[in-house]
């Protein structure tokens, strides 16, 4: 009997990984779907066509609030999930091959010996809070981290997409949670089990994505008024436990940092599109604080 090759199963396995990749992303399409076109057809269309008139307006204003949070929701979810989280340009390596415009680079992360950052995988020099994707088999540049939910990395161009859409997620989950709750003592003996079904089913749903969201919106807040990554913040700062003699060296106050990750028009940040935003050499070079630590962040 001739032997395996072991590249080949290797192969195979990615190959599988591959093919398993959309999934959590396609489930996610179809709860979102789910959610909307029930709550419409079910709850607030049939309110709307009520012959009461206070019930009628009650089915307009939830159809057109859940509408624009959906509409909201639904474009930050496209744009987080089909932006290219940030690729290190070409002019980055070019410029840290020749010494002397190597010194006009604002680096802040260094190798223990002083030396650049380089990604043993890709060979290619990293800028400050790069990191390798395993799953996307690249690096990229101010990654977060790799939401399977969306099915790509969150990083640098795609971050404003990602924080938008689990805030309009939650809005959206709490908003259908909230008035289903108040519905279902209304149901009677005429009420038809499939509509009982229907809503108690979105409620136990969007109750349990809205206790779920609240903490991981709440994180992601955190993160991005102290300016961390969610890398950052699980191996350099320490979760629980933030290592001896750690200075968060991008951490310019809260205020600032929000700018830094949204814009710097307040009035645009609830818009998914990356307008108004703080030049950052195309994710290479970041402001820091001027914080001097014995071990670099």
């Amino acid at each position: 009997m001739g032997r395996k090759d072991p590249e080949g199963g290797q192969g195979t396995i990615m190959s599988k990984r591959s093919c398993t990749r959309p999934l959590p992303m396609m489930f996610t399409v179809v709860v979102i779907l789910f959610v909307f076109t029930s709550y419409l057809s079910i709850i607030s269309v049939p309110m709307m066509e009520s012959s009461d008139l206070k019930t009628r307006d009650v089915g307009f204003t939830y159809t057109a609030v859940l509408s624009l949070l959906f509409a909201l929701m639904f474009v930050s979810f496209l744009r987080v999930s089909t932006t290219d989280a940030g690729t290190i340009p070409d002019w980055f390596q070019d410029t840290i091959s020749e010494r002397s415009k190597s010194k006009d680079l604002k680096i802040v992360e260094k190798k223990s010996d002083g030396s650049r950052r380089r990604c043993n995988k890709c060979l290619l020099f990293k800028p400050d809070r790069t990191h390798h994707c395993k799953i996307c088999g690249r690096c990229n540049l101010k990654m977060d981290h790799h939401c399977p939910w969306i099915n790509n990395c969150v990083g640098y161009t795609n971050y404003k997409f990602f924080i938008l859409f689990i805030s309009y997620a939650l809005a959206c989950s709490i908003f259908v949670f909230v008035t289903t709750l108040t519905l279902i003592p209304s149901f009677d003996s005429a009420t038809p089990l499939t509509t009982v079904f229907i809503v108690v089913l979105i409620c136990v749903l969007t109750g349990a994505l809205s206790a779920v969201l609240f903490a991981f919106v709440g994180f992601h807040y955190y993160l991005l008024c102290q300016n961390y990554t969610t890398i950052e913040f699980l191996e350099k700062r320490g979760c629980c436990n933030p290592a001896q003699g750690h200075v968060n060296h991008f951490d310019l106050g809260a205020w600032e940092n929000v700018k830094r990750g949204l814009g710097y028009n307040p009035l645009l940040w609830p818009i998914p599109a990356r307008v108004c935003m703080i030049d950052q050499h195309e994710g290479t070079q970041f402001d820091t604080n001027g914080a001097i630590s014995p071990k670099s962040v």
